[in-house]
């Protein structure tokens, strides 16, 4: 009685499913599965005896040959040929799935082309143990490394990059390090802190230059005092600054100026601009530059022994001066004694 209400069932199955029946010695779609001999049956089908689970149907079926697998399509039902490995001509995606998995697809050069594709596994799987399964991304969850992509390894149920190496932008495959001036293919594939991946090759950021020995990027000074650790750091602030001790400051024989570092030039030398003009190593506004030559401002007169502009005291009196202011109050002394 089971055995009868098995095959019953069956029966049933079929005849509310896909069904085909036999027209024009073609197979055909929403009858019976029915047929007599192989010649009732489309191409790659033969006519046989349906075994489930030990038990043989009386009626005999088509079904496809080993190896095809059954489609049904806008025109019918075909038996397209089961891909046997990854790279296998396709025309649908159940001949990739029927072997490797639903994780499969039939790809083919662009979506509008109706000519036959290839099986590959779907973007984001892999073939592992013979099969197309979704892999993990970089930083996710995994049990074993065939879970994570390529050349990744699950580490305490993590798919970790190998040792000097990082995840790309989209965390699907592990790309190296490199340094300074190596080739790159995204900034985080550069090393260095403060670099960046620029035209192929790891380069510091535009706030940043190498330093002497290529190993690191150090930061560009802004302003003269700012600290840094090479002279090249100072550059852009005046080419005449360098780093002394730990601070940009104006090499010997310059001097600063509105965040500039000038030439000193002494008082009577020659100049091209008044901010060249130093009295004494310091600024001062009592020299400027005249006639192309450091030289005191009016007011003020050189000390060539100290080479530097001194003010004239307003308060002073000539030598010419006093001698006449003195000769003037001994005759005015000598009348006042003849008058008594």
């Amino acid at each position: 009685m089971e055995t009868i209400g098995l095959i019953c069932l069956i029966h049933a199955i079929f005849a509310v499913q896909n069904t085909w029946a036999l027209e024009s010695g073609r197979l055909k779609y929403g009858k019976s599965l029915d047929c007599t001999k192989d010649e009732d049956c489309i191409e790659n089908a033969v006519c046989s005896h349906l075994n489930l689970s030990n038990i043989v149907l009386q009626h005999q079926f088509c079904i496809c040959d080993k190896g095809y697998v059954m489609l049904q399509n806008k025109s019918g039902e075909v038996c397209l040929k089961v891909a046997s490995r990854l790279g296998d001509q396709c025309m649908e995606d159940i001949q990739c799935a029927a072997t490797f998995g639903a994780d499969t697809e039939c790809r083919r050069p662009s979506s509008n082309t109706p000519s036959a594709g290839v099986c590959q596994c779907k973007p984001g799987a892999k073939l592992v143990s013979a099969l197309c399964e979704i892999i993990s991304k970089i930083g996710d969850s995994c049990q074993v490394s065939d879970n994570c992509p390529d050349n990744v390894y699950c580490d305490r149920s993590v798919c970790v990059c190998p040792y000097n190496h990082v995840a790309n932008s989209n965390r699907t495959k592990c790309i190296k390090n490199s340094n300074l001036g190596e080739a790159c293919y995204e900034d985080r594939n550069c090393l260095n802190t403060n670099s960046r991946c620029y035209e192929g090759r790891c380069r510091c950021s535009r706030t940043h230059i190498d330093s002497v020995s290529g190993s690191m990027c150090l930061r560009l000074a802004n302003n003269l005092l700012d600290q840094c650790k090479e002279d090249q750091q100072c550059g852009t602030v005046s080419p005449n600054a360098a780093c002394i001790h730990g601070l940009c400051e104006c090499k010997p024989g310059y001097h600063a100026y509105n965040n500039i570092c000038w030439t000193s030039i002494g008082l009577g030398e020659y100049c091209s601009d008044s901010r060249q003009c130093i009295s004494n190593s310091n600024i001062t506004t009592l020299m400027h530059c005249h006639e192309s030559r450091c030289s005191c401002v009016q007011g003020s007169e050189g000390d060539r022994k100290n080479n530097e502009c001194v003010q004239t005291p307003s308060s002073s009196i000539p030598l010419s001066h006093q001698s006449a202011l003195l000769f003037s109050l001994v005759f005015t002394c000598l009348r006042i004694f003849i008058m008594r």
